[in-house]
């Protein structure tokens, strides 16, 4: 049940756009399964043999997954997933079972996760959760709990749980909505309503009457997976600790006879849990080699034959390595060895055939930024002229967030190749819009503080350089939600994020026109990404149209100083919209892309615009 959500999820489709709260079911579920292990060991032997359940966690969890990372090696070496930022610090996340802290310091919310150029190890992250439980709870079990009497053990679950429970909404408003998310203490709630489920039902006749608890958690379930969103919301804000008290509700009612015990105990059902661990390791791989080479299948038949590869997977890993292993004498010599041989193997190939990190967004070399770069204005130096051609480089100036940093660096590359037409400097910012203050809820608040410090800078760059364009590139910085002091997140079109929009770009426009930039131009974005279905929420909110209104109450305050360069219109007049080797996040053109925009079309109307 939990892994066919997951897969909906991934496969795309709209209704099932909280999918993923499949993975909080399964770390209930662990939680309750590992704890229930514990407390039986203890009752037979009066210890818990910490070797002896590491050794079967490895047999049970490393084969697969070495597997899988073997399998990304051999597809990555034949040459797929090129397009992923840096591969070789995901595997090394993986193989380490760090992967949710290396995907949340690596500056890429989970969020984009159905963006190209996603990861293939993007879903290990919950795996590791999982393993770093797997190392401390059975040592905290056998130093705390074991030596307490069942009710003192139960009392010290339900402590935890509440503490841990306050846990993810204290992270989301600290350090970002993807840490409420990816971060293990943020998770550890779910994994503990398991363990108090354990504790609770021990030695406990479960009543009759929780047989009709599950049917109705796994409705609730489902409609939550129908309703919930995707990338932001209460799953993202610290509300997962409640949908534990759903998911353990679900698996203390089937624990009795019931219509969802039955329906679950189903053959074909139990022979989809049997090998759920495999499907979900090897399915998101599958799933995105399917996605660059589809074989002309699209929607149901493509996602059907996904889950017909993954499956496939998951049967050969389960009967040819998974079971063979498992069904061995759990001794650690021989558990041990072999899976730290393999680990270092994995690591080794990984350093050898893995790509490392791309060149940052917006990359120029210093010698070609050279010869572009803004020239200092000399005393009686002659104005641009009104011919096609310029009596002077025209001098721009390029500001905005990091599609700005992109189509900065094509300008960049083209004033180099024509500097008797253009002069350029890029000072635009990762995740930099024009609105000031508040916090983005997710790593992207990180840039914030930059941010502000360079719009309070631009006065000073424009007495500086005499720009005779002011090029303003932004993509959705100014439509992330946001949150300003102790109120709560905020989406572009609520009021209060309404008004900080039009103040900022306000104060932005009339101070650039006040400094006597002869020209103010607002590049009116492209729709972020390659489908439709994958779009920037704001795109379709109205949060996007928000900001093209204020931009145009802009340009009737200043009629021939601001004006609306549409390069969303000209964009999609091209065969770019949907190619997804152009665009391989959904939203920054490749550097020779770039280029080759701002030679054919950017360079030559900010030229034209500057003439007038």
């Amino acid at each position: 049940m939990a892994v066919a959500a997951v897969l909906a999820f991934h496969g795309g489709f709209g209704w099932a756009s909280g999918g993923y709260l499949g993975v909080s079911v399964f770390f209930t579920l662990s939680g309750f399964l590992i704890t229930r292990l514990l407390l039986a060991e203890h009752e037979r032997t009066g210890r818990i043999d910490l070797v002896r359940f590491a050794t079967r966690r490895a047999r049970r969890l490393l084969p697969a997954s070495c597997a899988c990372v073997a399998a990304i090696l051999l597809a990555t070496q034949l040459g797929a997933f090129d397009e992923v930022a840096n591969l070789r610090r995901d595997l090394f996340g993986a193989v380490s079972q760090l992967a949710n802290w290396a995907q949340l310091t690596s500056g890429r919310s989970y969020a984009e996760i159905f963006a190209a150029g996603a990861s293939p190890v993007e879903h290990f992250w919950s795996l590791a959760i999982e393993e770093q439980f797997y190392l401390v709870w059975p040592l905290a079990f056998a130093l705390v709990w074991a030596r307490r009497s069942p009710a003192v053990r139960l009392r010290l679950a339900v402590a935890a749980f509440a503490l841990l429970a306050v846990v993810p909404a204290v992270v989301a408003r600290v350090w970002s909505a993807d840490a409420a998310y990816l971060s293990t203490p943020a998770r550890l709630a779910e994994l503990f309503a398991g363990v108090v489920l354990a504790m609770v039902l021990q030695h406990r006749q479960v009543p009759a009457w929780l047989a009709w608890v599950a049917p109705a958690a796994l409705v609730v379930f489902v409609a939550l997976t129908v309703l919930t969103p995707s990338g932001h919301g209460w799953a993202y804000q610290g509300g997962l600790p409640l949908f534990a008290l759903l998911s353990a509700a679900l698996v203390a009612g089937l624990q009795v006879d019931g219509p969802a015990q039955r329906l679950l105990a189903r053959r074909p059902l139990v022979a989809v849990g049997a090998v759920s661990y495999g499907l979900y390791v090897f399915h998101w791989p599958i799933f995105l080699l399917a996605d660059a080479h589809p074989l002309g299948l699209h929607g149901g038949p493509l996602f059907l034959a996904k889950c017909v590869a993954s499956g496939s997977a998951a049967v050969i890993s389960y009967w040819l390595l998974e079971r063979p292993i498992r069904r061995r004498a759990p001794r650690p010599r021989t558990t041990f060895a072999p899976a730290f041989g393999a680990i270092a193997v994995l690591v080794l190939a990984a350093a050898a055939i893995a790509p490392g990190p791309a060149p940052a967004l917006g990359h120029v070399e210093a010698s070609t930024a050279e010869k572009a770069r803004i020239e200092p204005l000399p005393a009686g130096a002659p104005g641009l002229g009104t011919g096609p051609v310029p009596a002077r480089p025209v001098r721009i100036l390029v500001v905005g967030d990091s599609t700005g940093e992109v189509m900065g660096a094509g300008l960049v590359e083209w004033a180099a190749a024509h500097p008797s037409l253009a002069q350029v400097d890029v000072e635009a910012l990762p995740a930099c819009g024009l609105v000031t203050g508040g916090h983005y809820l997710d790593f992207l608040d990180q840039y914030r503080k930059a941010c502000d410090e360079r719009l309070e800078a631009l006065p000073g760059d424009y007495e500086r350089l005499h720009p005779d364009v002011v090029v303003v590139v932004i993509a959705a910085a100014d439509t992330w939600d946001r949150r300003w002091g102790d109120g709560p997140g905020l989406r572009p079109t609520d009021p209060t994020y309404r008004t900080h929009i039009e103040d900022g770009y306000r104060t932005f426009f009339d101070a650039a026109v006040d400094a006597d930039v002869p020209h103010v131009v607002w590049l009116r974005p492209a729709q972020i990404g390659t489908e439709p279905k994958y779009a920037d929420p704001s795109f379709g909110d109205g949060g996007q149209a928000l900001v093209q209104r204020t931009v145009e109450a802009a340009v009737e305050r200043h009629p021939g100083r601001v004006e609306v360069l549409d390069f969303r219109s000209w964009f999609e007049g091209t065969a770019y919209p949907h190619d997804q080797a152009i665009r391989p996040d959904g939203v920054h053109l490749i550097p020779e892309v770039a280029a080759r925009v701002a030679t054919d079309w950017f360079g030559p109307n900010l030229v034209r615009i500057a003439l007038r």
